[in-house]
């Protein structure tokens, strides 16, 4: 079970200012100051930004005393200023006590508790061994939330073959964002966060007798219309096999996790699970990690078979969340005939009209920008210009606050942080050679 990040990228709106909390603001001080940002970026973003409450005095000091320097502290003056007539921040309202839940069915007694596990560990570890070849469409929303506030927009959508044969997995893209001329040429070349393991090694490695996973009853539960054994489980972290790989191998770990399993009461299968992280350092660039998966029946050939229907990955850095929403369709028998004809079928089932915009990669765009302002060409046609461009590499916040701080103009900015948003799930710029 493998989980591939690549650098979560800082997400602008397309709004010419951007709102933000009191907290909101904290938070991206605080971020800023951790990142080391230079104070003239950051005082510049402040400035294209607004309170929705009133920033009191006590807050602007605390604000200021960690501010990257004076440019900063002067925009957060400003915005101080601005707020003046707005109301102050809402006291936390303490929560209210849910109501006592009603009883359920008893436990079942120990000894089923415990043959329950050992049946499900027996179907769990020869799943894979008894799937047929096939192959489906794995259709994937990735979503981001800038601020960690719970506000997600989507960003990119994945449309891929995945092909099961032989106890393998392949991955192979039908397009990205609706379009197929700009897919990448491998799954890690692609930006974002990305995940495998739903085809069986997710739940073998809870189940091996090398995990030492330890399980208790949690509950009876109700998952699709079954009910179901709620378990919970917990792993070490010396006996995980669940890795996060940070940046093609930068940085990796393991860490120890906890989760429920769902069996259904009628036969002993799992069919929801899920996965926290837990222990993760904090000199790790992500800070949790949590997944699930869900499993329905499919009809392959006449035969009904177990398989993943959906499933949600959610990573959260120091300043703002990731999530991936999976849905797994159109499942099949895997032959070259069908090959063929699903290319066809799957790439019909998403989007892809063609966009007719001129690619453009990232340096050419910083050259147009850069160009337009010393010429002093028109705020409105240097906008209309780039909307009919189109990015073929990722657009880093670097890049895009270096265009910034050289003067683009509000509708260029606008016209940026779009071309931002729709590049986050391309490649980065290649390095400079030397």
């Amino acid at each position: 079970m493998r989980v591939l990040i690549l650098a979560l990228v800082f997400v602008w709106s397309a709004a010419g200012q951007m709102s933000m909390t009191v907290d909101q603001l904290k938070q991206f001080i605080h971020s800023s100051f951790e990142r080391k940002y230079p104070d003239k970026q950051v005082a510049r973003y402040i400035k294209l930004s607004k309170l929705t409450e009133q920033l009191s005095d006590r807050d602007l000091l605390a604000l200021i005393s960690e501010a990257a320097g004076p440019e900063t502290a002067d925009a957060l003056k400003q915005l101080a200023d601005q707020s003046k007539r707005l109301a102050p921040p809402a006291e936390p309202q303490e929560e209210a006590k849910p109501a006592p839940r009603p009883a359920g069915p008893p436990a079942p007694p120990l000894k089923d508790q415990e043959r329950i596990i050992e049946e499900a560990r027996e179907v769990a570890l020869s799943y894979t061994k008894k799937l047929p070849d096939f192959i489906c469409l794995q259709y994937t929303r990735r979503l981001y939330d800038r601020t960690g506030s719970g506000d997600f927009h989507q960003y990119s959508t994945i449309a891929e073959r995945l092909s099961y044969f032989e106890q393998h997995e392949d991955y192979k893209f039908i397009n990205v964002n609706g379009e197929s001329a700009v897919t990448p040429k491998s799954r890690e070349m692609l930006g974002g966060a990305i995940s495998s393991g739903e085809f069986g090694s997710m739940l073998r490695e809870i189940f091996e007798p090398q995990s030492e996973t330890q399980f208790h009853f949690e509950r009876w539960g109700k998952w699709n219309g079954h009910v179901c054994y709620v378990y919970g489980y917990h792993v070490d972290q010396e006996n995980s096999r669940w890795t996060i790989d940070y940046e093609h191998g930068a940085q990796i770990y393991r860490p120890a996790y906890h989760g429920l399993i769902y069996i259904e009461h009628d036969a002993p299968v799992v069919i929801r699970l899920t996965l926290e992280a837990e222990g993760i350092p904090p000199t790790f660039p992500i800070h949790a990690a949590q997944t699930s998966l869900e499993y329905e029946y499919q009809d392959i050939s006449g035969q009904k078979f177990l398989l993943p229907a959906s499933s949600e990955m959610i990573m959260r850095d120091s300043r703002a969340t990731s999530k991936n929403e999976v849905e797994f369709r159109n499942y099949r028998k895997y032959s070259a005939e069908t090959l063929i004809k699903f290319d066809t079928d799957a790439a019909a089932s998403v989007s892809q009209a063609p966009s007719g915009r001129t690619p453009l990669n990232v340096a050419q765009l910083k050259q147009y920008v850069h160009s337009a302002i010393e010429a002093k060409t028109p705020d409105k046609q240097t906008a209309q210009h780039l909307q009919e461009c189109q990015l073929t590499e990722r657009l880093t916040d670097n890049a895009l606050l270096e265009m910034i701080n050289d003067g683009a103009g509000s509708q260029t900015i606008d016209t940026l942080k779009q071309l931002q948003e729709q590049s986050m799930s391309l490649p980065l710029p290649a390095a400079p050679k030397p």
